[in-house]
């Protein structure tokens, strides 16, 4: 969440979501991580609940 990610345009998720649009672009890195996990089943659980805290550690609304 302290990491600058050139997606964000070399800002922190913590900086983007300050933004509409980076609010948009952090959701949508973390949809993108999710998808790519999805091929790893043992994992899905497991990085399922690292990424609602990251949402809950962001402001960002719950996912199903």
């Amino acid at each position: 969440m302290d990491l600058k990610i050139p997606a964000l345009r070399g800002r922190t998720p913590r900086e983007a979501v300050l933004t509409a649009e980076g609010r948009e672009a952090v959701v949508a890195l973390l949809y993108d991580v999710v998808r790519g996990k999805a091929s790893q089943p043992e994992l899905n659980e497991l990085n399922r609940r690292r990424i609602q805290r990251v949402r809950e550690l962001l402001g960002l609304p719950k996912k199903g």
